[in-house]
């Protein structure tokens, strides 16, 4: 019978990233791609959506699974609280350095039309004057 007892073992993680939120959506102007079969004109392009970019500057490892998870902070009923959970699973390497969460929140809940009566409280800002975005992001490694 075997008495020895085994302790876990604990996977140091670390490496450096730099995270981008895009809360008005994203605008590609219009723009020339040349090529050698002459000049394309590449139309412009606005994608409505609240985008999270992460990116990874150094890798401790030379490719790096990982599971994100982001918990979005809302105000319901007077007590702030996490609305929602968004995970994605990424594998960071060398050539995929950045990894991008579309549709975080939905893009009409940060930017109510033009046309709109009186004030649009969304449940996602919180603060004392309901103007804050609060996110908690945690990345976790898988092997």
């Amino acid at each position: 019978m075997n008495n020895r007892i085994e302790t876990p073992r604990v996977i140091f993680f670390l490496f450096l990233v730099f995270f981008n939120i895009l809360c008005r959506g994203i605008w590609f102007k219009k723009c020339y791609l040349i090529v050698w079969q002459g000049t394309l004109e590449v139309p412009e392009e606005v994608l409505y959506t609240v985008r999270l970019s992460l990116t990874c500057r150094e890798l401790s490892e030379t490719d790096m699974r990982v599971k994100v998870s982001v918990l979005i902070y809302g105000l319901q009923g007077g007590v702030e609280h996490v609305m929602e959970v968004k995970e994605k699973v990424h594998h960071f390497s060398t050539q995929e350095k950045v990894m991008n969460i579309d549709d975080l929140i939905p893009f009409e809940e940060l930017n109510p039309p033009a046309t709109s009566e009186g004030t649009h409280e969304t449940p996602y800002l919180v603060g004392p004057n309901r103007d804050q975005l609060k996110l908690n992001i945690v990345i976790a490694p898988i092997r």
